[in-house]
């Protein structure tokens, strides 16, 4: 199990809930927890935010890389996985309608290079 903090918020989840069964543990690999620069070339962002019927979510990779993004709320439970799969290096945009839930915080984690990046998102009305 691993536990992350986002400010007030403690995420706690299972890699194998992240990743699957079968796929290499991102433990082993010396996965940490980021804010993403410029210096390590991964970012993430989503526009418009605060959003109420959908926002871009953007996604920059240094190079190619397994990813996998999640929308989670302020109770650490996963609502809803966006991405998962090998992506390329570079700028890559995906939307995420949010159709489904209520206004509120919402937080994005993004696994990919050995890090995970967070993300908050606000949902109105």
């Amino acid at each position: 199990m691993v536990r992350y903090v986002l400010s007030t918020l403690i995420l706690t989840f299972s890699l194998a809930d992240v990743f699957g069964q079968g796929d290499p543990s991102p433990a082993a690999e010396g996965w940490s927890a980021s804010e993403g620069s410029a210096s390590s070339g991964l970012d993430l962002s989503s526009a418009p935010n605060p959003f109420s019927s959908g926002t871009n979510i953007s996604i920059q990779l240094p190079r190619s890389s397994r990813v996998t993004l999640k929308v989670y709320d302020i109770l650490g439970q996963e609502i809803a996985l966006v991405a998962s799969g090998v992506m390329k290096m570079g700028s890559h945009r995906i939307g995420y309608s949010g159709s489904d839930l209520p206004p509120g915080r919402y937080y994005l984690l993004l696994y990919a290079n050995g890090t995970v990046i967070t993300r908050q998102i606000m949902k109105r009305e």
